[in-house]
């Protein structure tokens, strides 16, 4: 945008054709940081590469609490701490996933689905 333009060219554009920019001193080299800070970040993931972080337990633990479920291995009747030991059985990784991460993610399953097998019964400290 460096370029200059014609004096004889701008009469000769239609009134539609000409825009007005107006901008705040510091506006361009405020989006040319940006721009280049998103450039050094680079794109994402590279091909081939494993993701940053731990997978996520929850993803993990909820098809083998449906599993579990659906095979009325485990029930709403019965604690959670059962339902925890099921699930680090049922998957076969190095990790066993808590009971605090089994019980959220019976809630999540609970709150996508509605279905009332997954609703957690909250009991009352005494």
């Amino acid at each position: 945008m460096s370029e200059l333009v014609p004096m004889g060219y701008l009469s000769r554009l239609e009134a539609a054709d000409v825009i007005a920019v107006s901008l705040v001193a510091g506006t361009m080299e405020k989006w040319a940081r940006a721009l280049l800070r998103r450039r050094r970040r680079g794109s994402g993931l590279i091909v081939g590469k494993r993701p940053a972080g731990r997978p996520n337990r929850q993803a993990l633990a909820i098809p083998a609490i449906q599993k579990l479920v659906d095979d009325e291995k485990w029930n709403t009747t019965m604690s959670l701490k059962t339902l925890a030991q099921l699930v680090n059985r049922c998957l076969e990784t190095d990790k066993t996933i808590s009971e605090e991460t089994v019980t959220r993610a019976l809630d999540k399953l609970y709150e996508v689905t509605g279905d009332r097998r997954f609703q957690r019964i909250h009991r009352r400290a005494a």
